[in-house]
């Protein structure tokens, strides 16, 4: 089970931010309102599939989702990654293994409100803050990463996001990619602002 750190109502979106069981992260999950009692807790563990059947018994029951957090970083000063995302992506970096939750606070001002989320290294090399920001009448949000360097050495960031994308669906507790669309608005030259639908298939979103 999660726990739920803080749940905040801006306009028709509940920010969500919870900490997977067993986990020192925090996530975050942007629920419409009016489906919050449709949520359900996702899977973290898979015991029935084929593909899991012939693993030794130290390695069951088998993960079948990890905990995630609300932004990712990556210093030049990381070992490469495991598994097959190993020399293609930058998430799920060294750090973000010691990356945890903090504290969190909540300002309003002048109608706009703040939700800044503050993280830590458990090695005391840094702190993380996010900002989501939300005013009366936006249908979505502002987000930002701040990196606050509290060590001696220099830090070199290869990564860092201002938001991470996990939990697809909050509304399925198994795979559902094969129903799901995921849109975009691309930018680049001369494709500013450009729609783009796609299956999370065909983007390799989905599960291994």
């Amino acid at each position: 089970m999660s726990k739920t750190i803080a749940q905040h109502i801006l306009g028709n979106i509940a920010a969500c931010y919870v900490q997977p069981e067993g986990s020192r992260r925090c996530e975050l999950h942007l629920i419409p309102v009016s489906h919050l009692s449709q949520v359900v807790e996702p899977r973290r563990f898979v015991e029935d599939r084929p593909e899991i059947f012939g693993l030794p018994p130290k390695m069951k029951p088998h993960p079948a989702d990890q905990a995630n957090s609300l932004v990712q970083i990556k210093f030049l000063q990381d070992g490469a990654g495991s598994g097959f995302s190993c020399g293609v992506s930058m998430a799920d970096s060294e750090t973000m293994e010691r990356l945890e939750y903090e504290s969190q606070s909540v300002t309003t001002d002048g109608g706009q409100t703040v939700v800044e989320t503050f993280l830590r290294d458990a090695l005391g090399r840094f702190r993380c803050v996010h900002r989501l920001s939300h005013c009366p009448g936006d249908r979505g949000f502002r987000v930002s990463t701040e990196i606050i360097n509290e060590s001696p050495e220099v830090l070199s960031l290869e990564l860092l996001t201002s938001f991470a994308l996990n939990g697809l669906s909050p509304f399925a507790s198994g795979n559902s990619t094969a129903r799901l669309v995921f849109h975009r608005f691309r930018s680049w030259w001369s494709l500013e602002g450009r729609a783009d639908s796609a299956s999370l298939e065909s983007l390799h979103l989905e599960r291994s």
